[in-house]
């Protein structure tokens, strides 16, 4: 099923009035670009088609293709909170580049000819069963190259993000590091799993941005799939941040992370839950559980106990302590003092006895 929403997803569908003029996909070929409603507008003038467009996408440089003459496309136009999405198909070559890059997030599939984008300091080649990811600020000129064939055409969809998205979603995830920063791997494999479920998040908003439009009536529903295919790129979309191995001081600890963390340490002395935690963070237990995993390579729980049994040791080694082990023990939160000393041993290679008689031997 999922395959075959990737399939789907991966058709630009034409205006059935211009196929006689341009072959354009086929909506029975499994194997283009992306899913969406017919064209809503088309010609046969490169300027008219910029026309269209420039009232949505105004800051780009466009050059025309080298050969005048007449230049087929259609195109369908579809804007709605938080993103919006061309779909095209292109009778013959041209280029365009941004002049006014944002932290916009840009998607782009191909599905007939070819791309080539310069990002950063490469430049990648979009091809059907790809899509480019990348920044708006990192994005350079793109090169659109339909095949040499007179009937030949270039074809794909434009996902344009809104930096109000973005910077949500990374101020959630990376503490506020703007996009570019991230530096994201620039090609997705659509066969991946990522790039599977990613075509299909892509899939139902052009679905529900067309037609009926019902997304618009949901705007709920419209700004909960805008955000899960954004935090799908930044969270699965290899980076900087969560490629393996990776320093530890670039990982940019999430908000909600840090939350948990500052909540554990006023709290450790008494006896708090996973739910509790995660509520004083503003999220979920399971993506509590996924934070910590990802940025402390361990679970919360573990980690309030490690604060714990750390506390009771800076106790038990301060000369001004004057209690015994279980009543240290009690008042950072362990209460089974057999399951207490075998953690503290497990951690620090000692009873917590032997802390107390290393410090009178000192």
């Amino acid at each position: 099923m999922v395959q075959r929403s990737m399939q789907q997803l991966q058709r630009v569908l034409g205006n059935n009035d211009n196929k006689k003029d341009i072959d354009l996909p086929d909506p029975a070929d499994e194997t283009s670009a992306l899913v969406f409603e017919s064209a809503t507008a088309a010609g046969s003038c490169f300027d008219e088609m910029l026309g269209h467009i420039r009232p949505t996408f105004r800051d780009f440089l466009v050059e025309g293709p080298a050969k005048r003459g007449p230049f087929k496309w259609n195109m369908g136009l579809l804007q709605g909170s938080g993103v919006s999405i061309l779909h095209a198909s292109y009778g013959a070559s041209f280029t365009y580049t941004p002049q006014k890059p944002d932290e916009s997030l840009i998607l782009r599939f191909c599905g007939e000819g070819a791309a080539k984008t310069r990002i950063r300091k490469a430049e990648v080649t979009n091809v059907p069963g790809t899509a480019v990811v990348t920044s708006w600020c990192d994005m350079g000129r793109t090169a659109v190259m339909a095949g040499p064939e007179a009937e030949s055409c270039a074809s794909s969809a434009f996902l344009v993000f809104d930096p109000s998205v973005v910077r949500g979603c990374m101020q959630d995830l990376y503490d506020g590091m703007s996009l570019s920063q991230l530096e994201l791997a620039p090609l997705l494999d659509l066969g991946s799993s990522t790039g599977q479920t990613l075509a299909c998040l892509c899939r139902s908003l052009s679905q529900g941005m067309s037609a009926d439009r019902f997304l618009e009536r949901s705007p709920k529903a419209m700004a909960l799939l805008v955000e899960a295919a954004v935090r799908l790129i930044l969270e699965h979309t290899p980076h900087r941040l969560n490629c393996s191995p990776r320093p530890q001081h670039l990982c940019a600890v999430p908000r909600h992370v840090k939350r948990a963390i500052d909540y554990m340490q006023a709290n450790m002395h008494t006896p708090i839950t996973l739910t509790e935690i995660a509520a004083a963070a503003g999220v979920s237990a399971r993506t509590l559980q996924i934070g910590f995993r990802e940025f402390r390579q361990t679970t919360p729980l573990l980690y309030l106990r490690k604060i714990r049994l750390q506390a009771v040791r800076d106790e038990l080694s301060s000369p001004e302590n004057k209690l015994p082990v279980n009543e240290v023990a009690l008042k950072w939160g362990f209460n089974h003092m057999g399951r207490f000393a075998a953690q503290y041993k497990a951690a620090y290679g000692e009873a917590p006895s032997n802390t107390i008689k290393t410090l009178q031997f000192h």
